[in-house]
């Protein structure tokens, strides 16, 4: 206030109110825009409105964007024979949703004239809903799409998708329901034959599935296999709860020339397993528990281009059932196109049997493990590749064993230490 009581603004104040009287204005024109695209799929799905007044609200919608730019974010869903969309609109400082209930099954031709309305399109997922006709029909009017989720018809063939594949900015492509479909085989088979330009940028199609019926999990170990991450919960009421996530690259798919029988893999999964599989890192992580079974996992074998292996538990505080690691080290020992290097195992103790079947791989070159007693330091030294050894022994050395140190110290880099650290 001054000296007579009068509340001045200052200039800093008033350019505040401004700044705060513009973002109201945008808010309120982006509450609109979205209100008025919610009617026109409503007026469009539901059919219930005449050309001319469709065209009309298509035309105001228009003339907001070309004033005012933000992105346009479909999300179909479905629950039982309630369908709904929700459609999200985001700009720079702003975001904003409308629900919209539809009465009828959506159409691929009134979702190609959606798509058509919204060019500024950034995200559409179709993952819980059925769409009648062919969903391929939209790739002429989603040019600007860059994130596309659908749920893989079973009465559809993969082939059908393939148009999607060439949406000239569409970065990810994730596809769910293919654990569910009839032949796996004919699905990877017509999905490698899905063509990218490599003029356009890299594209990945990623594989995600919920499995409740079956412990097995089947994928094609192609060499444009990115990443792999399978997760099985507890099993409750004879229902198996398994998390599947598969990334391929898109533009490298078309060039693997490995057969698709050769190249599926099916992987029983036990109770509270977990497995990731990174290409960039070359590295499988392989997450167990003691109730874990893990003497189905063979198929890991033919994942691509990894040569390292993380085996870790933590139940350190409870024996480990050996037999269900020698399994495992058996299958990677017999395929000769594996060239393990590095092997890790935490938390669980090797015996003699253990040790003997990861002695059998005799690619490895830096291994860290814990041996329960020194008898078993004789298998590994016929890793005759190996430069690096770090072991935690539990067991006293005497001198019937110590020969077997002596040996190990004049073929690698050897440690023995009670504090086996982490990685």
């Amino acid at each position: 206030m001054d000296e007579n009581g009068k509340f001045i603004l200052n200039t800093d104040c008033l350019l505040e109110i401004m700044k705060f009287v513009i973002r109201l204005y945008h808010d309120l024109r982006m509450r609109l825009a979205c209100r008025i695209a919610k009617m026109l799929i409503e007026l469009r799905v539901n059919k219930i409105s005449s050309q001319n007044r469709h065209l009309f609200w298509r035309s105001y919608l228009q003339s907001i964007k070309e004033r005012f730019s933000f992105d346009i974010e479909l999300d179909f869903v479905q629950h039982k024979y309630e369908r709904s969309v929700y459609l999200t609109a985001v700009s720079k400082d702003l975001i904003h949703t409308e629900i919209s209930k539809l009465n009828v099954n959506i159409t691929a031709e009134a979702l190609m004239d959606i798509c058509q309305s919204y060019p500024n399109l950034r995200k559409l997922s179709l993952q819980n809903i059925e769409i009648h006709g062919s969903i391929s029909d939209i790739t002429a009017y989603c040019g600007n799409l860059r994130e596309l989720r659908i749920t893989l018809n079973p009465e559809v063939k993969a082939a059908q998708y393939a148009p999607l594949a060439k949406l000239p900015n569409l970065t990810t492509f994730i596809i769910s329901g293919v654990q569910e479909v009839g032949s796996i085989d004919l699905f990877f088979a017509d999905m490698r034959r899905w063509h990218r330009p490599r003029s356009l940028q890299p594209l990945t199609v990623t594989i995600k599935d919920k499995i409740f019926k079956s412990p097995s999990v089947t994928f094609a170990a192609f060499n444009s296999l990115r990443y792999l991450k399978i997760y099985q919960y507890y099993k409750y009421n004879s229902e198996w709860d398994i998390n599947f996530t598969a990334e391929y690259d898109l533009n490298d798919l078309s060039e693997d020339g490995n057969s698709i029988n050769g190249s599926l893999a099916t992987i029983s999964v036990g109770q509270l397993v977990g497995l990731v599989f990174d290409r960039c890192k070359e590295e499988i992580v392989l997450t167990i528990d003691k109730i874990s079974d893990i003497r189905k996992l063979g198929s890991l074998s033919k994942l691509p281009n990894f040569n390292s292996l993380l085996i870790r538990t933590d139940s350190c505080d409870v024996p480990f059932n050996q037999s269900k690691l020698q399994n495992l080290f058996r299958s990677l020992a017999s395929n000769e196109s594996i060239a393990l290097k590095s092997c890790i195992i935490r938390n669980i103790l090797l015996d003699r049997v253990g040790a003997l079947e990861l002695a059998s791989i005799t690619s490895i070159r830096f291994l860290k493990c814990e041996l329960s007693e020194w008898r078993s330091v004789q298998f590994l030294s016929q890793l005759y590749n190996l430069e690096y050894l770090k072991i935690n022994v539990h067991d006293s050395v005497d001198a019937s064993t110590s020969r077997l140190v002596t040996y190990l110290l004049s073929t690698c880099q050897f440690d023995t230490d009670n504090n086996y650290p982490k990685r």
